[in-house]
């Protein structure tokens, strides 16, 4: 669910510290979406005419396979919550399961600027999607099997249900029935859906594993059942299937979780593609692994083509006109686990692990491009940089210096190791900073950026992220707390200062005479080293909720906020311009797990494992009209800008004086839609977005909406036009 400005009331402890920020006014920064980039995470394709269109993390990606030796992306959208893991296309509209959220139906008849028209809210967790005609059938987990009515496309209604035994997973058509895999509890259900509103059970097959997958040729199921591997079943009866052989598990053969069917031949996946001659369904042949292709999760027959996913990775094309010997025609390549980032100038350094390090052209802060990538040789585990070179460290082969003077056409100038394997790089200022395992910390000085020279180094236990100033090198230490070395003696560094903590400290930015710290478990620290011989902790603030419940694992500052990357939880903005007394101000929840971050100008980017996303933070506006002493006079509330707006508008208010606010969102039902501000604000203007979702991060419909605000008794309300 999005984040939105809220009020929030933090409390943390480490160590002798506790850190309990007041409740704080929201003010008028904000953060919101701009634009992603490196997608990785597709879960399920479809395909249509020259297109494929892939369900991934973050959203929708349409494909243009028109050259299978070259496909190439046509259009992405990017749609909270996220979570994408099944997809269908029919016409000009394409079903998207996204688990909890239900069923998002878009407009792909362009397929360069597809848009969500509606939301079908299902009960359980929806899976997998098919379509027939003006229904849409829905594999909902616990909740079993739903058939949608989408006649109107913009209004899906669920006509009919059959809870499952088991936990339904995949989804195939055969007539008038829907085959539904079970899992664990269910193997192969066989579901009547002649009447939408009544769907009932007509037969079904229970597998020895857990049934996870499955597809339809002719009068045969085939059935990927994990342990059990592959069960191909007759149904020239559906009420009584009747299984004509299993291809057994064996150890290729363990987590079969998607199986497809080509001309009696059967591909099936949970790793490397194995391959089988089913033409005589009773006796198929012992399968044949190809294990050179890539290690896939899930297979789909597209014409005469196989479509192959790895997450992460991509989409592989495979020319089934010989069947039994698919040959690889093209590949979309995608990112791997997107978690390091570095913003050199104009170019962002993106670490992709497995693959390399991406380069991107940020000339167009809100959108930018890939042009140039270095592989890895094993794994890239860290990027940084400084002037026309970025750094990164490449398992087992140390750190690589990348000339990125022409950034798409990246050279490596050296390559060294610092002392044992090489895990993390961070730098700052013209210093470079690698840890390293067993043998902690070594720190550079980059006057000459091609040829770093070594400061010094320094054994912390346990080597983390670090800066360094030349004299002192800051450890995030992890488990063994926060570490000051002394380097001026290049031979004899020693540690001049420690902060023990329970927990871990994950990374650590030095900015003049302060020091933040990303505390996993309990947020930012703020350290006072303008006498670097007694350092002292001034400040901090809480992550608040349960323990363990929310973690921080990068941090970067920009102007008077620091920015935290919280996992699961996307991005804080911290406002440390008084780093006694810092305050929450903004929040954005990406839709994948933030790691870290980079901030270039108003433009803040995150590392979030599925992708690169571009977040912009909104700075507070002008007072509208102001009393001699510089406050608003009255309350006053502003007509909304811009209107009519799609999807984002702004709201301004003033008070003259601290008071509590209720600002919220409603349709011309009177029913409430969102909660933007529930909360104490100090006196002044004050601006907050709406990005044209309700409280549950769901697009809402076009039309009129009023939003209103509740001061100390007094309301006023205006309205705003949303057209899509």
């Amino acid at each position: 669910m999005r984040v939105l400005p809220h009020v929030i009331l933090a409390v943390s402890v480490c160590g002798a510290s506790v850190f309990s920020p007041s409740v704080q006014a929201v003010d008028a920064v904000s953060m919101e979406y701009v634009g992603s980039t490196l997608w990785s995470g597709v879960n399920d394709v479809a395909g249509q005419g020259n297109y494929l269109y892939a369900a991934c993390q973050y959203g929708l990606q349409i494909i243009d396979i028109s050259n299978t030796a070259q496909p190439t992306l046509v259009s992405q959208l990017y749609l909270p919550p996220g979570g994408f893991i099944g997809i269908a296309v029919q016409g000009g509209l394409s079903y998207l399961a996204a688990n909890a959220a239900g069923v998002a139906i878009i407009d792909v008849s362009d397929p360069a600027n597809p848009h969500l028209l509606s939301w079908c809210d299902t009960p359980g967790s929806a899976s997998a999607v098919a379509v027939n005609g003006s229904y849409l059938y829905v594999t909902d987990a616990w909740a079993g099997l739903h058939v949608v009515d989408v006649a109107d496309p913009e209004h899906p209604v669920i006509k009919g249900s059959y809870d499952t035994p088991g936990d339904a997973r995949d989804i195939a058509l055969f007539g008038e029935y829907v085959l539904v895999a079970d899992g664990y509890d269910g193997g192969l259900q066989v579901i009547n859906v002649a009447l939408p509103e009544l769907p009932y059970p007509a037969g079904g097959y229970d597998t020895d594993g857990i049934a996870r997958g499955v597809t339809v040729e002719g009068n045969l199921a085939y059935v990927a059942d994990a342990d059990g591997g592959v069960v191909i079943l007759d149904l020239t009866d559906p009420t009584g299937p009747v299984r004509l052989s299993t291809f057994p598990a064996s150890t290729f053969l363990r987590n079969a979780g998607d199986v497809a069917v080509y001309e009696s031949v059967v591909y099936y996946v949970g790793g490397y593609l194995k391959v089988v001659d089913a033409s005589d369904p009773d006796n198929p042949q012992a399968p044949d692994t190809l294990e050179g292709l890539g290690y896939f999760t899930r297979v789909s027959v597209f014409g005469d083509q196989l479509i192959a996913l790895e997450p992460t990775r991509g989409v592989s094309i495979l020319d089934l006109r010989n069947p039994l010997a698919p040959l690889l025609l093209g590949q979309y390549r995608m990112a791997g686990a997107v978690t390091q980032i570095a913003a050199i100038g104009n170019t962002l350094a993106v670490g992709d692990d497995p693959n390399g390090m991406h380069l991107l052209d940020a000339t167009n802060p809100s959108r930018p491009e890939e042009i140039g990538f270095v592989p890895a040789l094993m794994q890239c585990l860290g990027v940084a940089g400084h002037g026309n070179y970025a750094y990164f460290v490449d398992a087992d082969s140390g750190t690589h210096i990348i000339d990125i003077s022409d950034a798409s056409h990246p050279s490596e100038v050296g390559r060294f190791w610092s002392t044992g394997r090489d895990l993390e790089i961070t730098s700052n200022s013209g210093f470079l900073s690698v840890s390293g395992y067993p043998d902690g910390n070594s720190f550079y000085s980059l006057v000459d950026p091609a040829n770093p020279s070594k400061i010094g180094s320094y054994n912390a236990s346990y080597a983390g992220r670090a800066a360094c100033d030349g004299r002192r090198g800051y450890i995030a230490a992890h488990f063994y707390g926060f570490q000051i070395a002394n380097l001026v003696d290049s031979q004899a560094a020693f540690l001049e200062w420690k902060l023990p903590t329970t927990g871990w400290i994950a990374d650590v930015v030095l900015d003049s005479q302060w020091l933040y710290l990303a505390h996993e478990a309990s947020g930012l620290f703020i350290v006072d080293i303008s006498d670097p011989s007694n350092p002292e902790v001034i400040g901090g603030y809480g992550l608040g909720g349960l323990p363990g419940s929310k973690h921080a694992l990068g941090i970067a500052r920009a102007d008077n906020l620091a920015f935290l990357a919280l996992d699961a939880d996307g991005v804080w903005a911290i406002d440390v311009a008084d780093p006694s007394k810092p305050q929450l101000v903004a929040a954005y929840n990406t839709l994948g797990n933030a790691s870290r971050v980079a901030v270039s100008g108003d433009y803040v980017y995150v590392a979030d494992e599925y992708g690169v996303v571009v977040v912009r933070v909104n700075h507070p506006t002008d007072v509208l009209d102001e009393s001699p002493d510089g406050l608003p006079n009255g309350l006053q509330l502003a007509q909304n800008y811009p209107n009519p707006f799609n999807p984002r508008t702004n709201i301004e208010f003033s008070l003259a004086r601290k008071s509590h606010v209720l600002l919220a969102i409603y349709n011309i039902l009177g029913e409430e839609v969102a909660e933007l501000i529930n909360g104490d604000l100090t006196a002044g203007t004050h601006r907050v977005g709406w990005d044209g979702r309700d409280a549950r991060g769901n697009a809402v419909a076009s039309g009129v909406y009023l939003y209103r605000l509740s001061v100390e008794g007094k309301t006023m309300a205006k309205k705003m036009l949303l057209l899509k």
